[in-house]
């Protein structure tokens, strides 16, 4: 039963920072959808698109260049230097999302495996351990994704304080990271 919650607050995690893939994070398809309020943030092409409810898209590049509606918004460099890292956290999470994705994936296969190999054995001692200590390493992993969602938060936070025509497209909830903490406890 302790496997269960185990596996389960670990499969939260993952859901609290669903990433619905048509892609990889580098080429665009990929959606960030961590308790946003008004609004969606997405990767596309190379870029972080943030919909907001009401207003054009907002567009940011790796270079930290703003584009709301199409059109370049001015920055001074320590904005710029904002927009940058916001970029590189988005994508990261992304990144990070894909990795759990694929760790939970291979964590049920060899599950499947362990149970089906001792069962057939008639050895059920080995199960309970062997799932426990992958489930472990897999709520790890989900724990690095919520702490780079509270820091794409934070950089979102950032930007929205540094540049007020970025406000509107501050979509994270103010509480995505301490929400997808909550479901890895048990």
């Amino acid at each position: 039963m302790r496997l269960l919650h185990v596996f389960r607050a670990s499969m939260l995690a993952t859901m609290a920072v669903a990433l619905s893939a048509c892609g990889s994070p580098q080429d665009g398809g990929m959606q960030i959808d961590a308790g946003t309020h008004g609004g969606t943030l997405h990767l596309q092409d190379g870029a972080v698109v943030i919909s907001a409810r009401d207003r054009p898209d907002a567009r940011v590049d790796a270079q930290g260049a703003l584009r709301i509606g199409g059109r370049p918004v001015a920055l001074t460099a320590p904005q710029r230097a904002l927009f940058v890292r916001y970029h590189r956290d988005a994508y990261a999470l992304v990144d990070s999302g894909v990795a759990m994705d694929q760790a939970g994936a291979a964590m049920a296969g060899s599950v499947v495996g362990t149970v089906v190999s001792h069962l057939l054995r008639g050895d059920t001692r080995g199960i309970h351990s062997r799932a426990a200590a992958e489930a472990g390493a897999l709520r790890r992993k989900a724990a690095v994704l919520c702490t780079q969602l509270g820091a794409l938060r934070q950089d979102q936070d950032a930007a929205a304080a540094a540049l007020p025509a970025f406000a509107p497209y501050a979509v994270l909830r103010p509480d995505a990271a301490s929400r997808c903490r909550r479901g890895l406890e048990d």
